[in-house]
């Protein structure tokens, strides 16, 4: 029997108990803790399922909402947790720590792994784990590369690039949510890959 590693469990506590419980009742998906996403007509049976979570042995936290109908305000509700669990999981890493509500970095190294790093440490994994059977030739990881831009150099890095089939792919592993404010970010990193992609085709045609 396959068991999952689940950390935190979020549910909107409705009148509907079955989803509700299921999941905590189940060995293979029994989460360590559970959040309730509660409104206030459903404080009742959120303390009958904190009853319930309490003795299968799962820890559980209220958040409150004040409407169950705006999904706009559960998600930023939401992102509290998750957060709060993915603080845990890089402390307990001894890549951050805590002091006054401000996150501390040991390192360098720490802050940038913590600031996406870990997102192309795994993806380089994965096409390692793959490279044998998908027949990848090569792979390369935080490859620097300088070109000419009106007579002056320009510096560039591709986070992940392998080779296949004697084609070159190139990953941009990015775990930033861009919003309105940066969209243009996200906007230069999509362009970075697709002019790199034309650049090396035309510089060696197949």
């Amino acid at each position: 029997m396959t068991i999952l590693t689940i950390n935190t469990h979020l549910i909107l506590v409705s009148a509907q108990a079955v989803p509700n419980i299921t999941p905590v009742l189940d060995e293979r998906f029994k989460p360590h803790n559970v959040v309730l996403l509660v409104s206030p007509d459903m404080a009742y049976r959120a303390e009958c399922l904190e009853k319930i979570y309490s003795k299968r042995g799962v820890k559980s936290e209220r958040c409150q909402l004040k409407d169950a109908w705006d999904i706009e305000h559960i998600r930023q509700q939401a992102s509290d947790p998750i957060l709060s669990d993915l603080i845990h999981l890089f402390a307990k890493n001894n890549l951050i720590s805590l002091d006054k509500n401000m996150l501390v970095f040991p390192t360098e190294e720490a802050r940038f792994y913590v600031n996406g790093g870990w997102l192309e440490q795994h993806v380089w994994g994965v096409c390692l784990n793959i490279k044998k059977q998908s027949g990848i030739q090569d792979i390369g990881r935080s490859v620097q590369v300088e070109r000419q831009h009106q007579n002056k150099p320009v510096r560039n890095e591709l986070d992940i690039t392998f080779l296949k089939d004697n084609r070159l792919y190139i990953i941009e592993c990015k775990t930033q949510k861009f919003n309105a404010i940066d969209e243009s970010a996200g906007s230069n990193s999509q362009f970075k890959t697709i002019y790199f992609s034309r650049y090396f085709s035309s510089a060696h045609p197949a």
